[in-house]
């Protein structure tokens, strides 16, 4: 085999390993970004969750008497 000839094979194997690694990183983006989803839902409910708690304290009187009353 000549000087050429490796120098194809061992660009052909650059190139499939830069494919392999492109392949994998864009799985992990993928798979980052549907935890980001995730964590943004919970924090929306959460945020919900705290605000409607502060209006509860903001507005005391506000709140419903226990039915014993």
């Amino acid at each position: 085999m000549d000087k050429r000839d490796e120098q194809i094979i061992q660009l052909e194997t650059s190139i499939s390993e830069l494919e392999r690694f492109q392949s994998e990183l864009s799985a992990t983006v993928a798979d980052q970004w549907q935890i980001i989803d995730r964590l943004q839902k919970k924090l929306d409910r959460m945020s919900g969750d705290v605000e409607r708690l502060e209006d509860r304290l903001d507005n005391p009187d506000d709140q419903q008497k226990p039915p014993h009353y």
